[in-house]
C-alpha cells in the first residue's frame, strides 16, 4: 500500500509540473433563481435585487424555498489534456437574518434549463452528491467565496461536454423556529447585478497528461524509494 502511495504521489508532483496553460477565466454564461410557493412558476432569470441570485427559504411560508442555478460554457475538449485546477469564484453580496444562517451546498445540474424560461415548477433538480459547501455563518457580506470543484469539471470535460451546470441550495430548505418570520436568505451577484461585474465564474486551468515514459520514471522512482526504506528498516 504504501509502494502505490509513493507512486501516485510522485505522478501527481509530474502532473503538477507537467507543461499547462495559464488558469483562464469562464464568466458565467446563464444564472437564475427559482423560487416555491406562489412563485413556483415565475421566471427570475433577470432578477438583481440585492445580487440577483438568492438561496434559502423566506420564513413567513408563503415564498420559497429559493435557489439558484449557474451554467458555464467548458473549453473545448483537446486530446491527452486534463482539467488540473478548477475554481467556482462568486461575491456574497447580502445576508438576509444572520441570526438564522445555514449552510448551502452545490451541486451539479442538468444543462437542459435556459436563463429566460427556468421555473421552480420546470428546475432540472441535482445530479449526484453535494461538491462544495458555503457556510453563511463563517462567511461576509461583500466578499468573494470560492470553492474547488476540478474533480467535477475535469470529469466533463473528459467527456466532452460543451456545457457545466451548478445548483445551490440550502442544505436545510425548512422554515426556521423562532422568530415567527424567519428570513436565512443569502445574496449572490447575478450576470446582471452592476453589469456583470461581480458575476460567478470558473477559473480553468488545462494541463497536458504526462507522457508513458514519464510515468514509468515515476513508477521507479517510487520503486527505489520504497526499497530504501525497506533497507533502511
Amino acid at each position: 500500500m504504501r509502494k502505490m502511495a509513493q507512486v501516485f504521489a510522485v505522478f501527481a508532483l509530474l502532473v503538477a509540473f507537467s507543461p499547462r496553460a495559464e488558469a483562464s477565466p469562464i464568466l458565467v454564461s446563464a444564472d437564475a433563481t427559482v423560487a416555491g410557493g406562489l412563485f413556483a412558476g415565475v421566471n427570475f432569470g433577470d432578477d438583481d435585487g440585492r445580487g440577483g441570485l438568492l438561496s434559502g427559504r423566506d420564513g413567513s411560508a408563503i415564498f420559497g424555498p429559493y435557489r439558484f442555478y449557474l451554467m458555464f460554457a467548458l473549453p473545448l475538449f483537446a486530446p491527452e489534456t486534463v482539467i488540473s485546477a478548477a475554481t467556482l469564484q462568486g461575491f456574497y453580496n447580502d445576508d438576509w437574518d444572520t441570526f438564522d444562517d445555514r449552510t448551502h451546498s452545490f451541486y451539479q445540474a442538468p444543462t437542459n434549463w435556459t436563463e429566460s424560461t427556468i421555473t421552480w415548477n420546470n428546475q432540472p433538480g441535482s445530479t449526484g452528491g453535494p461538491l462544495a459547501v458555503f457556510d453563511a455563518r463563517q462567511a461576509t457580506p461583500g466578499t468573494f467565496q470560492s470553492w474547488d470543484v476540478t474533480s467535477t469539471v475535469n470529469t466533463a470535460y473528459l467527456q466532452q461536454m460543451l456545457l457545466f451546470s451548478l445548483l445551490f441550495r440550502a442544505d436545510n430548505e425548512a422554515l426556521g423556529v423562532a422568530p415567527v418570520i424567519n428570513n436565512n436568505l443569502e445574496y449572490f451577484a447575478s450576470r446582471e447585478f452592476l453589469s456583470g461585474a461581480r458575476a460567478f465564474r470558473l477559473d480553468v486551468e488545462v494541463a497536458a497528461v504526462p507522457e508513458p515514459g514519464a510515468l514509468l520514471l515515476a513508477t521507479g522512482l517510487a520503486g527505489v524509494v520504497w526499497l530504501r526504506r525497506r533497507r533502511g528498516r
